[in-house]
């Protein structure tokens, strides 16, 4: 055979054998265990020789022991024994600054400070004297200070124009003594029927008008102006808001006052004979009653049918309660100008009284925006019930005029 294909290597037996020892040797040194490190050396302190130019021994005087040992007693004493103990002392405490730091001389000494106690300390025969707080009220707050009002002088004389101080501090001082009394509390002495405040009544005895129904529910819970055209049933509203008073107010009084006795008597009628006002309640004073029978039909009667002057004069004397009065009508109320005796009347009932209900009627209320506005302060009006030929709930009564000319015969 060729040798490209095959070796022919003869290797030594000696060579052999010594690459198996080599291999003995190697591993039988990896299993045998590693001989200890053995650890280091401390070094150790070497003694100093001695040296005689060195002289280790102390030699203090005994008298300088003696003094440090002096200062030190002497400043345990000031800074330890003298230190405050908690419970009673009878030696003074020095008072430290906000910033808890002492006030000493140049020396270092303190300077004991005088407590503020010593300086607000009265002396032992002025009596205590106990203070009385302020009224206050359940909130906490305390309670205003209202005006006290002359009611009778205002009810003569009403609103007038202020007058102009001379002085500067007269004007300012009496509004403050003014502001410093206070004011009576008005307390209510007609209670209503609760079960009969719940509904109110419209007769319909006769045909129901649309625009009296809506005129008297607004009338019943707010001072009301009705200006109505003549004969479209001015009284007949009225006489239903009377109606209503006398049923919620059992013990209330209801008047009514015109200028003239015939308008007086037509509202007897209108109240007694259509809403059904009973007769024995009511009764008509005039100036030609005597006052003191005035009097006793005012403690005995519930319903009034007068002029205004009678009124006037009987609040006056006394006879009339304005606590008892809880309801007004004024009829042809566009005569309250001025110092007229309507006005006179509201301005006494708003003093005494202002928690009753006031109707006017009048067919005029004025001709012009500042007439009609004077009529409204006068009494005290919040709503207006106004309606005239135009209105359009007035048309189905209302007949139209119609001018036919006739030929001369």
């Amino acid at each position: 055979m060729s040798s490209d294909y095959f070796f022919d290597d003869d290797f030594d037996d000696a060579a052999l054998a010594e690459v198996e020892a080599i291999e003995t040797a190697a591993l039988q040194q990896a299993k045998a265990p590693a001989p200890p490190v053995p650890a280091p050396r401390r070094p150790q302190p070497q003694s100093l020789k001695s040296d005689s130019s060195i002289d280790m021994t102390f030699d203090i005087d005994e008298s300088e022991l003696a003094k440090l040992d002096d200062f030190v007693a002497q400043q345990y004493n000031e800074k330890v024994l003298q230190a405050p103990q908690a419970g009673p002392s009878s030696r003074p405490m020095n008072r430290t600054t906000s910033s808890n730091m002492l006030q000493t001389t140049l020396f270092g000494d303190i300077i004991p400070t005088q407590s503020a106690a010593s300086k607000l300390k009265s002396p032992p025969s002025a009596a205590m004297q106990r203070t009385k707080s302020a009224t206050r009220n359940i909130f906490g707050q305390q309670a205003p200070k209202t005006k006290i009002w002359d009611h009778t002088a205002f009810a003569q004389s009403g609103n007038k124009p202020k007058k102009g101080a001379k002085g500067k501090g007269k004007g300012k001082a009496s509004a403050k003594d003014d502001d410093d009394e206070e004011e009576d509390s008005i307390e209510l002495p007609v209670v209503p029927d609760l079960l009969e405040a719940k509904h109110w009544i419209f007769p319909t005895n006769r045909a129901k008008r649309d625009y009296q129904y809506n005129i008297v529910k607004n009338c019943l819970f707010d001072n009301t102006l009705v200006a109505l055209p003549t004969g479209l049933g001015k009284t007949f509203v009225a006489g239903v808001v009377m109606l209503n008073y006398y049923r919620w107010f059992p013990e209330g009084k209801i008047v009514f006052v015109a200028p003239t006795k015939p308008l007086v008597a037509q509202q007897i009628v209108a109240s007694h004979d259509t809403c059904g006002i009973p007769g024995y309640d009511g009764v008509e004073l005039t100036g030609q009653v005597k006052s003191a029978t005035r009097a006793r039909f005012w403690q005995e009667k519930r319903v009034f049918y007068m002029t205004p002057q009678t009124m006037e004069s009987d609040l006056a004397s006394g006879a009339c309660d304005p606590l008892d009065v809880v309801l007004l009508v004024i009829d042809e109320a566009h005569h309250a100008t001025g110092d007229y005796s309507y006005n006179k009347i509201v301005r006494f009932m708003m003093a005494k009284n202002p928690h009753f209900r006031l109707l006017a009627l009048t067919a005029t209320p004025g001709n012009n925006p500042d007439s009609v506005q004077r009529l409204v302060d006068g009494l005290h009006i919040s709503k207006i019930e106004i309606r005239n030929e135009n209105s359009l709930d007035l048309k189905p009564y209302i007949f139209e005029k119609v001018d036919k000319f006739l030929p001369d015969v």
